[in-house]
């Protein structure tokens, strides 16, 4: 039964390690196998567009094309980096000593203190509650095919989707369908800030 008809249950929780993996800026082959073995799961209830669109994993009659989803992520990489405000990329830190602060993010020590970087690239973000991110904001619908509500249906103030992206890998650090006037968790700016 469809996810959404009467009497449909509701769609499994995803598993942090398959956003871990979805968001991964080069996905190596193993990790695009686990995603597989975690998307199969769901595969009743997803189906290939919602794959590719959502977690950007191209599904062929066997499972998931390997090739085909690294440039499939390659090329929604590309479509972050088009749209979205950049700022310079400050160069790669050495991450494999810096301590773990999600799937994207890792704190490394640099110059007495410490500094958050991209735990893909290195990109050195910059301090912790004050990230220099590109930033790109649209309507709500650009979260992807799960948005199907229209959002002045519910609430009065306006709603946007906000992604921010690390500048050297366009891995999306943090996205979310939020008020227009929503201060980011993630950079601690209010919306008219420059992401730059």
């Amino acid at each position: 039964m469809p996810v959404g008809s009467p009497g449909a249950s509701a769609p499994p929780k995803c598993r942090p390690r398959t956003e871990a993996v979805v968001r991964s800026a080069a996905p190596s082959a193993a990790a695009i196998r686990r995603e597989s073995a975690d998307l199969a799961e769901s595969l009743p209830l997803i189906t290939a567009d919602a794959a590719r669109s959502v977690y950007g994993v191209v599904l062929d009659g066997d499972g998931v094309d390997d090739a085909a989803t690294a440039a499939e992520r390659d090329r929604q990489r590309g479509h972050r980096r088009e749209r979205s405000g950049s700022p310079a990329p400050s160069g790669p830190l050495d991450v494999a000593t810096g301590r773990r602060l999600d799937d994207n993010l890792v704190e490394v020590p640099s110059g007495g203190g410490h500094v958050v970087a991209c735990r893909h690239c290195g990109e050195s973000l910059g301090e912790a509650g004050s990230l220099t991110l590109a930033r790109y904001e649209g309507p709500a619908t650009d979260a992807g095919p799960q948005i199907i509500a229209t959002a002045s249906d519910y609430v009065d103030a306006p709603v946007v989707f906000r992604q921010y992206c690390c500048p050297g890998c366009w891995t999306a650090v943090w996205s979310a369908v939020v008020p227009a006037d929503h201060v980011d968790p993630v950079t601690g700016r209010s919306p008219d800030s420059s992401a730059a």
